[in-house]
């Protein structure tokens, strides 16, 4: 069985509750700086340019010209879209294997965008990135690998250990695989780090173009909100990476649904919440926490699943079907059977954080005694 390394697959909205602007998501994802007419504010992410290899914008054959001014699509959206509450955009992260070349890497993202959005007549908004996440070594960072939390001084021993070489900005130009980028300051002081881990943000539009009436939808299809179809994508990404892999001779395999020991590119990691950090350093459970319980629990059924398909597969004949039908069902036996020995241990975690909620919020807001008419009358 081929060697299976886990990459990167997962979306999230851009939601105007949570702050969120599509006109800022641009500006980031594409390191450039863009106007916002709305707020009357300019989004400057130029300084990240370096960070990125390249960007595009795609729509139907016969969109208006104003698709592919990025300043001019996305305040256009944020214009269309009137609630308070509104998703103004959907980010889906693609992470990309080094093998493949920068060529390769950029057909697979098109063809997936191509299937999954610009045939459902969405616009896209794609920027490809060389790097992950900068590290200092003072940073607090969990891990999804281990399901701990690790200093950053212990992920840059961990990328040492690798072998991952560490570069400077004017080394890493013409290097496309494995490395850590070294961030300095216009001083020269060292500012982080930078593991090269090529992926790929499609910034998708909330709605569909209707190319006859030259508007957007009518209606938002709620399609990209199910839960379902975060999983496809999680299964189809790598079918189209995959199949590069194995015409260009590679003997291993993508996963986008668990971990599976593949150490020369670590899973990203993220930096804990100072809220988080904080609640953590008083013993109270925090959501980062019950949220690594779970990814753990998640990588290590799939990883059963994978391990009861290699030891029941028999014959040629549609071995692939077979083999996703075993890693599934293994997957939910084996969630069942963990979820089942946890159950209590996690009520007992949420019921201890909701009654220490209680007890704070009774502490700083006291009932007042309630006031007769005459009170009321006086008031």
């Amino acid at each position: 069985m081929a060697e299976i390394r886990n990459l990167t697959c997962k979306t999230n909205p851009v939601q105007r509750r949570t702050g969120g602007n599509a006109v800022a998501a641009a500006a980031y994802r594409a390191g450039e700086n863009l106007r916002d007419e709305a707020a009357n504010r300019t989004h400057r992410f130029a300084g990240r340019s370096a960070d990125i290899e390249t960007s595009c914008i795609l729509s139907c054959e016969d969109a208006p010209d104003w698709h592919f001014d990025r300043a001019a699509l996305w305040n256009n959206i944020e214009a269309n879209e009137t609630r308070k509450d509104s998703r103004t955009g959907r980010d889906v992260v693609l992470g990309l294997a080094w093998e493949l070349t920068p060529e390769q890497r950029k057909a697979a993202v098109l063809e997936f965008a191509q299937k999954e959005f610009l045939d459902r007549g969405y616009v896209v908004d794609i920027a490809f990135h060389k790097y992950g996440s900068a590290v200092r070594e003072r940073d607090r960072i969990f891990d999804s690998k281990s399901g701990e939390y690790i200093t950053g001084e212990q992920k840059l021993i961990g990328w040492k250990d690798a072998g991952f070489p560490f570069l400077e900005a004017h080394q890493v130009q013409a290097v496309d695989m494995p490395h850590v980028k070294i961030e300095r300051s216009n001083g020269g002081d060292v500012t982080g780090y930078k593991l090269f881990h090529p992926h790929a943000h499609v910034l998708v539009s909330p709605r569909a173009w209707d190319s006859e009436n030259g508007a957007w939808a009518a209606k938002v299809d709620p399609l990209f909100n199910k839960p379902q179809t975060a999983k496809d994508w999680r299964y189809d990404w790598p079918k189209i990476q995959n199949r590069m892999l194995e015409d260009a001779g590679w003997d291993f395999r993508i996963s986008c649904t668990a971990s599976s020991g593949d150490e020369a590119l670590p899973l990203k990691s993220e930096d804990l919440p100072a809220q988080a950090y904080h609640i953590e350093r008083r013993n109270e459970p925090t959501t980062a926490q019950l949220e690594a319980d779970f990814n753990r629990i998640q990588n290590e059924a799939v990883r059963t699943g994978q391990d009861e398909r290699e030891q029941t597969e028999t014959g040629e004949a549609n071995q692939t079907e077979r083999g996703e039908a075993a890693s599934v069902g293994g997957w939910w036996r084996n969630m069942r059977v963990h979820f089942s020995d946890m159950r209590g241990e996690w009520h007992s975690h949420f019921r201890s954080a909701w009654d220490t909620v209680k007890e704070r919020w009774r502490g700083h807001h006291a009932l007042e005694p309630e006031k007769t008419p005459e009170q009321e009358r006086e008031r």
